[in-house]
């Protein structure tokens, strides 16, 4: 689809309008997304980076999860209920085996729970064999669907970049290419703090959401980030449940691209 500076519907309304989408389907509330934009460019000006990064927290905030369709048949015909387990899996820490186990190990039981015990077992057994190659494969295809839109859509080589880094960690454990520190990029290592703080605060609660990003430091988050937000969070975060369209939409870089039908 080309993007055309004259006339038609900007690309970032198309892009918040995608993002409740999204929002619903890794079992996350409506607006979601729309949040953690504001949020995370709120860190980026904090950090004072320049307007491409900016941008590019910007597009990495809305469309993060636009891939997601990718994986949805392998985890339902695995997990069953695929929303409740994405919901889940964006409330732990990933880099700890013991806590990805029992959420997977959870999972399969319930989704074998008509099943009797023996093969129940059996199940959840080459369930849990299969679980990490299937979490490979998964957000492999998640972000190959994720960066072709995304060069649909007529984003930047960066953009899409972003797009194929979305579950990567500090400290290197995530997926799918267990890239580490500065290897990855800042528009992700920002958007990936913002939208778990965000995840954590309404799963638990502002004082225990701070307490897991401070656990996390190191490992899932860049230790410069997680300072400078638990230092700043009641101002970071002032306002974010008021998030309105409009105010997303003024964050939009400039100048903003339209849609076009050609």
């Amino acid at each position: 689809m080309e993007v055309n500076q004259s006339m038609g519907v900007r690309r970032s309304e198309m892009m918040a309008a995608l993002s409740l989408a999204t929002d619903l389907a890794m079992g996350q509330p409506v607006e979601f997304a729309l949040k953690s934009c504001v949020l995370a460019t709120r860190i980026g000006h904090k950090l004072a980076l320049d307007a491409n990064v900016l941008a590019e927290i910007y597009h990495q905030s809305l469309l993060r999860y636009i891939g997601c369709n990718a994986e949805t048949h392998t985890m339902v015909a695995l997990f069953g209920d695929e929303i409740g387990f994405r919901r889940d899996f964006a409330r732990i820490d990933t880099g700890r085996a013991a806590e990805m186990a029992a959420l997977v190990f959870a999972y399969l039981r319930r989704a074998n729970a008509g099943a009797g015990m023996l093969e129940t077992v059996a199940s959840v057994a080459r369930g849990l064999v299969a679980s990490h190659r299937v979490a490979v494969e998964n957000i492999s295809g998640h972000c190959e669907v994720a960066e072709r839109l995304a060069e649909r859509f007529g984003f930047s080589a960066e953009v899409r970049r972003n797009l194929g880094q979305i579950y990567e960690r500090w400290d290197g454990l995530g997926l799918p290419r267990g890239l580490k520190a500065e290897a990855i990029a800042p528009a992700v290592r920002i958007v990936s703090l913002a939208q778990d703080a965000i995840v954590l605060d309404s799963a638990y609660g502002a004082d225990t959401a701070l307490a897991k990003l401070k656990a996390r430091s190191g490992g899932a988050y860049e230790p410069r980030l997680v300072t400078l937000f638990t230092d700043n969070a009641q101002t970071l975060t002032a306002g974010l449940d008021e998030t309105s369209w409009d105010a997303v939409l003024a964050l939009d870089p400039q100048p903003p691209a339209v849609m076009s039908s050609s």
